[in-house]
């Protein structure tokens, strides 16, 4: 029982949606307690981006 090609493409870009999500986390915590205010709210921007595409990819999976 195989997926089709655009379920598969779907599953993959929820998991790159997911790792870039986690980054952007992780550049957050790491950009506010070394008081790089210039930086944080970019890495909290792009987390939200990230949020919202993994949300549309569900959808499609």
């Amino acid at each position: 029982m195989s997926l089709s090609k655009e379920k598969k493409q779907a599953r993959i870009m929820m998991h790159v949606s997911l790792i870039i999500g986690a980054l952007c986390i992780i550049i957050f915590v790491i950009s506010i307690a070394m008081k790089l205010w210039l930086l944080a709210p970019c890495a909290a921007f792009c987390g939200g981006i990230q949020y919202f595409c993994y949300k549309s990819w569900q959808k499609k999976a």
